[in-house]
């Protein structure tokens, strides 16, 4: 794991367990926790929707999402 990632994995953790509390995003969260899974796996810092989209079950509206997250914390 990127030490550079942290905030960002914490910040979609805390996404993840509020689309958990909600019914109709029980969706998202499970997509969240896919891109999740594989951002801890990654050795580089994650900034743009390209580093994102490269992650292994990251769909392009996923990546677009993290990448704004992303854009808050860097």
């Amino acid at each position: 794991m990127c030490e550079a990632n942290v905030e960002l994995l914490e910040r979609v953790q805390t996404v993840i367990f509020r689309a958990q509390a909600s019914e109709g995003t029980q969706g998202f969260a499970h997509q969240l926790e896919r891109a999740l899974t594989s951002m801890r796996r990654y050795p580089l810092p994650l900034r743009t929707v390209s580093d994102l989209r490269g992650l292994s079950g990251v769909n392009e509206g996923t990546a677009k999402y993290l990448a704004r997250l992303a854009e808050d914390i860097y």
